[in-house]
């Protein structure tokens, strides 16, 4: 069972196309650049001023996290690093984000999903880092050869600034080909719902808050289940399942299950909240340019969206409602076979 679409890192640096267009969003204007690579999932920067010069420029290398930045969870503190950096960036004018795509610290989205399922089966017992070591992952397989490449691309001659607290990290881009001036950690709050999460990111040596309070539970209990084919569609594999606390404004738990078309090593991801029985399932997709705090036109530039939109609303009449389901697909996937499986597994 592959836990997620991690590839070979022979060609993945590579760039095969590169493509930019204009990002509103509400803390300001960027470029958005999209680097389409030879082999892999593409790789984005955010950027803001002129790159060029030797000065130290502020940058964020900022692996993805879809969890929050798709379906708003508040278990952990990626979307406000990510909000944070574009902030620094903004009132300095002049930097960059990189943005890759590497969840679950480079194993995959479905490694992501296993985690949690025993770190929340063991009664937040278990840290993510021993949850890694039980499924026999290492902890970090992120690297950070396509920073380089993406730095060559734009004509970025100047060290980065990087904007983490995380000392090992930016050890790994300087090893991985782009210079080094230092790191400045981002603070953001930390939660009840991120506390549990945030705790081992600070054991393992990160720069994160500490939060003195109760830690959130879920309002049930995990089982926790080895990956299973579906009865419905034997390409489709169910990896897992827990509970993700979402902004819907206020947090609010809604049950995560990962799915995987083993054709397409796509993962498509069912969300459910309350009484879900005889709701409609709304189908949502994934656009990478909404995982940034763009700025819509019902949405007032002093607020900062917790979420895309859409999403938001949704998810907000969920809760409002007592009850109902999400499925999202990957971007530009059709509604096809695959998910209308998962709709009847569901359902049943």
């Amino acid at each position: 069972m592959r836990y997620g679409t991690r590839v070979s890192r022979t060609d993945v640096h590579r760039i095969e196309r590169h493509v930019t267009e204009a990002l509103a969003t509400v803390i300001g204007r960027f470029t958005l650049h999209r680097f389409d690579l030879v082999e892999g999932p593409a790789a984005f920067a955010v950027t803001r001023g002129d790159l060029r010069g030797d000065g130290p420029l502020l940058a964020r290398v900022h692996s993805s996290c879809i969890t929050a930045e798709v379906f708003g969870g508040c278990d952990c503190d990626c979307r406000e690093q990510l909000a944070a950096a574009l902030e620094r960036i903004s009132a300095a004018g002049r930097g960059i984000v990189f943005y890759l795509q590497q969840e679950g610290r480079g194993a995959g989205f479905g490694a992501k999903v296993r985690d949690r399922m025993l770190v929340q089966a063991s009664g937040n017992r278990l840290t993510t880092f021993d949850a890694y070591d039980q499924l026999g992952i290492p902890h970090d397989q992120r690297t950070y050869e396509t920073v380089a490449a993406m730095r060559a691309r734009l004509g970025v001659r100047a060290p980065l600034q990087l904007l983490t607290g995380n000392a090992t990290k930016a050890e790994a881009v300087r090893r991985d080909g782009s210079p080094v001036a230092g790191h400045t950690p981002l603070r953001v709050p930390v939660s009840a719902y991120s506390a549990h999460h945030l705790r081992a990111k600070r054991g393992a040596g990160e720069a994160v808050e500490q939060h003195a309070g109760a830690v959130a539970l879920p309002p049930e209990r995990v089982m926790v289940t080895e990956p299973t084919v579906l009865d419905e569609a034997p390409d489709v594999t169910h990896v897992g399942g827990y509970w993700l606390p979402i902004r819907a404004p206020h947090p609010a738990w809604f049950r995560l299950d990962a799915y995987v078309d083993e054709r397409t090593s796509a993962t498509l991801v069912m969300l459910r909240h309350g009484r879900s029985a005889g709701t409609p399932t709304r189908i949502l997709w994934d656009r990478v340019r909404d995982r940034f705090p763009v700025q819509d036109r019902a949405t007032r530039p002093a607020i900062r969206p917790t979420m895309r939109p859409s999403w938001g609303a949704a998810a907000s009449r969920i809760v409002r409602d007592g009850g109902g389901r999400a499925l999202f697909l990957p971007e530009g996937r059709p509604f096809d076979d695959a998910a209308a499986a998962i709709l009847a597994h569901e359902i049943d």
